[in-house]
């Protein structure tokens, strides 16, 4: 049996000249889709009927994707059917595999990642920072952080840390003696498990396997470059009143009134300059007021003769709005010579802080009572994540049904289940693996000097230093970047030597510890000296041992119903694990096969 199966339709394609072509993942640090050379219908009247979306000239359509299952044999795989070219036939593409998963390409942010609302973001956290998951999905470790610039006055009384805790209880902002304190910014970490579980969760799936069960990957956090708090936006109001502004004048005398509004409930600072001009025996003033009170007044009256003078004033003036509904405005008022040229004056209005709805005064840096995982992840796809879990644990990935299974591959070096091709003996090509090397690395830091420690591998074992790669190297990249430990200010905790939107940080955190505080753990379980003899001695002990074997073969159906790249095979009297196959329809159920497989010893 071989066919394509859609909603509404099925094609067969027992009698299609189609070339499919497949790796297996768990020899490659990617996800690869499995696909097939273009290959073509006629244009029957029942294939018309498929694709009349397209066919007609006046379509708009310039795409078509249909979800399909591919069927070949006992074999059954969710893909995509992409329509390539169109004329007198149709020509079409068949992807299948995990990479056409339909979260692999949505970004981290939008896979429905945990919303709480809390009243008080401190006593939540409280709560959360003695656990770790699966009982909660995210947490508030604390993190070192030079990001912030603690010489801007608004930042002086920070501590360079995330999430500071100390005595118990979360450090909090406030005002004190008329200064606001922001000494700790509070930043939810999600768990490395929730994003992976509710990522496929999105799309339908259940995550199964040993990837469930990894005691540091339980730990892991996620930090992102993410500016989580609220800075409150101070009033800053420059005003400047000139002569021409004046509302009336008689003779000599000019009349001004400005009003100023003010935007929020807060305390205010007047500062700047406020000038008087007038003649003799003329009364002379200009005054400040709020809510028909005098916060602010200068005044002038000359009984000396002269032709006139000019004085001015340095306003330096704090009161406060008072808590009710009705709008609040500053009134700048003066009765002084009437002179159009004149500066009566030039001022600078601004919130030393903001009160609140209760006419309490609040920091100007407002943690966020809202827990929103969605705005503390990294501009990354979920694909890049569930590679990057792959390769850092060694696994392989499978789809069952509306199941995900990710596995050590460590687990397949075995002969279980092996499709038994001992009836094919053409001649293999054969090529040992004399001289092949693996090197397994972090992502690079921003500066060099940061980069972690590399781990090569050879017949002769795992070594860190003193290795050359050559042109038989192979790179195993896992695309994140570990955060260390480091002791500043007294605490001994993860320490975030850089910040970039579109880098996956990692780091450990496994609740409070023996001293009651939320530190995260020591990184060396999930560094590359410890992982690769944990998670990859087996698997590349095989691969540098292994014998490289190219076999081609031609078959029906009924032999190979049971192979795919992930199979194991038997022949030429030994056990095999399939790099690569290529299955080529060359009549009805007759297929030339194209093996690239490794022995297993």
């Amino acid at each position: 049996m071989h066919k394509i199966i859609a909603n509404n339709f099925e094609l067969d394609l027992s009698n299609v000249d189609i070339t499919i072509t497949e790796e297996n993942s768990m020899f490659l640090d990617q996800y690869i889709t499995k696909y097939s050379f273009p290959f073509s219908f006629d244009l029957s009247d029942e294939i018309k009927k498929y694709f009349e979306d397209i066919i007609d000239h006046r379509s708009k359509e310039n795409t078509l994707e249909i979800p399909v299952v591919y069927v070949l044999g006992n074999i059954r795989e969710a893909g995509v059917l992409y329509v390539d070219t169109l004329n007198t036939g149709v020509n079409l593409i068949l992807k299948y595999g995990i990479e056409e998963f339909p979260n692999f390409s949505k970004k981290l942010a939008e896979l429905g990642l945990q919303k709480v609302v809390t009243t008080d973001i401190y006593a939540h956290a409280k709560t959360i920072i003695p656990q770790t998951w699966p009982d909660v999905n995210y947490n508030f470790p604390q993190i070192h952080t030079d990001k912030i610039d603690t010489s801007d006055p608004m930042w002086q009384y920070f501590e360079k840390i995330y999430n500071n805790y100390k005595d118990g209880e979360f450090v909090i902002n406030e005002v004190l003696e008329e200064e606001p304190h922001n000494r700790n910014l509070m930043l939810p970490v999600p768990y490395w498990l929730h994003i992976l579980t509710q990522g496929f969760a999105d799309a339908g799936y259940t995550l199964k396997g040993d990837v469930l069960n990894i005691e540091e990957l339980k730990k892991k956090v996620m930090y992102a470059d993410s500016d989580y708090h609220k800075v409150v936006d101070q009033v800053d109001i420059d005003q400047i009143v000139l002569g021409e502004d004046k509302v009336s004048s008689s003779g000599n005398q000019a009349s001004f009134l400005t009003v100023v509004a003010l935007p929020e409930k807060a305390r205010y600072r007047v500062t700047g300059t406020a000038y008087i001009s007038g003649r003799w025996k003329e009364n002379t003033y200009i005054k400040l007021s709020y809510r028909g009170n005098t916060i602010w007044l200068a005044s002038k009256r000359e009984k000396k003769h002269h032709s006139g003078y000019l004085y001015s004033y340095d306003v330096n003036v704090i009161f406060d709005t008072i808590n009710d509904s009705l709008p609040d405005e500053l009134i700048i008022e003066s009765s002084q010579y009437n002179n159009d040229e004149a500066i009566i004056c030039d001022i600078n209005i601004s919130s030393m802080y903001i009160y609140n709805e209760f006419g309490v005064a609040i920091p100007n840096v407002v943690n966020n009572n809202t827990i929103d995982l969605s705005r503390v992840v990294p501009d990354k796809t979920f694909g890049s994540v569930v590679t990057v879990i792959k390769n850092w644990y060694n696994l392989d990935t499978e789809l069952r049904g509306k199941e995900i299974w990710m596995n050590f591959i460590d687990s397949n070096i075995n002969y279980d289940g092996a499709v038994d091709l001992s009836e094919f003996k053409t001649i293999p090509e054969r090529t040992y693996n004399k001289g092949i090397s693996f090197v397994l690395k972090f992502i690079e830091a921003s500066e060099e000097k940061n980069n972690h420690q590399e781990v090569y591998y050879t017949a002769d074992g795992f070594q860190t230093t003193g290795f050359v790669r050559d042109d038989k190297t192979i790179e195993i990249e896992i695309g994140a970047f570990p955060f260390k430990n480091e002791f500043r200010n007294g605490v001994q905790t993860a320490y975030a030597i850089e910040s970039e939107k579109e880098k996956i940080y990692a780091l450990l955190y496994s609740g409070l510890n023996d001293d009651a505080l939320n530190l995260t753990d020591d990184p060396t379980p999930i560094l590359l000296p410890d992982i690769s003899q944990t998670f990859f001695s087996s698997w590349l002990n095989f691969r540098v041992n292994a014998i490289n074997y190219k076999h081609t073969f031609y078959s029906y159906i009924e032999s190979i119903k049971d192979l795919s790249s992930k199979s194991k095979i038997f022949n030429f009297g030994r056990y095999f694990i399939i790099k690569s196959l290529v299955k080529r329809q060359v009549k009805k159920d007759l297929y030339e096969v194209e093996i690239d497989q490794y022995t297993l010893k």
